[in-house]
């Protein structure tokens, strides 16, 4: 059964905060996806997996495999280091896999889920889930945005925006 998006934004807030004091260190998670996201029985959010949890960049293909490759922002498969804003892109994916129940990028080969994730947007969320709030589908098309410059460049700038949503009070200007 898939999640209400209220209920999502609950869950992705605790998340979001895990990036955060990740970031503020001058770290990156680099290797998120729904299977480093786990809700234990008390309801805590716990983020596992920093595969590519360090100050140097890694290349991509020595952190991520498999269903992970499809959650990786579109410039760190074009070989950049992962960031804040690539992280929380990942995050917005994961966001997605909450709602839809499904991998926003769907292939059966690698080099097929590569273009896709350089090229299409994953089927859009209110075919999936018809009842979302036009304020919801801003907040993730910032997370989501292929274009670094027009995605959410820190924890801080989503956390806000998360919060305001939460509230139901309008997202400020992207930065």
């Amino acid at each position: 059964m898939a999640l209400s998006w209220r209920d999502a934004l609950e869950i992705f807030q605790e998340v979001a905060v895990g990036l955060k004091a990740l970031h503020d260190q001058g770290l990156a998670h680099g290797d998120l996806w729904p299977g480093n996201i786990h809700l234990t029985i008390d309801q805590d959010v716990k983020l596992e997996g920093a595969g590519g949890l360090c100050r140097s960049p890694r290349p991509l293909s020595a952190i991520l495999q498999g269903a992970a490759l499809g959650y990786a922002a579109p410039e760190r498969h074009r070989g950049a280091p992962a960031t804040p804003g690539s992280d929380l892109y990942s995050l917005g994916l994961c966001l997605y896999n909450a709602l839809a129940r499904q991998d926003p990028f769907l292939a059966q080969e690698s080099r097929l889920l590569l273009e896709s994730i350089l090229n299409q947007e994953p089927a859009a969320l209110t075919t999936l889930c018809p009842n979302l709030p036009a304020e919801f589908l801003e907040f993730f098309r910032r997370l989501t945005a292929k274009d670094p410059t027009g995605r959410y460049a820190s924890a801080d700038d989503g956390l806000a925006d998360l919060q305001a949503l939460k509230a139901g009070k309008p997202l400020a200007p992207l930065r």
